[in-house]
């Protein structure tokens, strides 16, 4: 006999303004049994690894910016 695997099936939310607001959404998921705890730990982790990614765009392009001797001009974070 072969043992369960557990299967992931895509999760789709709404468009959101930041990630902070996909994270509640996540959160809110999970309180409301729509998403197990391990399927919410596994979406909040890459949403923190996404937050990092577009921080580090930021960053890398604010210091360019300074090494041209200019400020760039501020964009949204999602």
């Amino acid at each position: 006999m072969r043992a369960l695997r557990p299967v992931d099936v895509p999760v789709v939310f709404p468009v959101a303004d930041s990630l902070a607001d996909v994270g509640r959404t996540v959160m809110q998921a999970v309180a409301q049994g729509r998403l197990t705890p391990s399927e919410g730990s596994t979406l909040m982790s890459g949403l923190s690894q996404l937050g990092k990614v577009i921080e580090s765009d930021e960053l890398a392009r604010r210091i360019d910016a300074l090494e041209r001797g200019h400020t760039p001009p501020e964009t949204p974070t999602p």
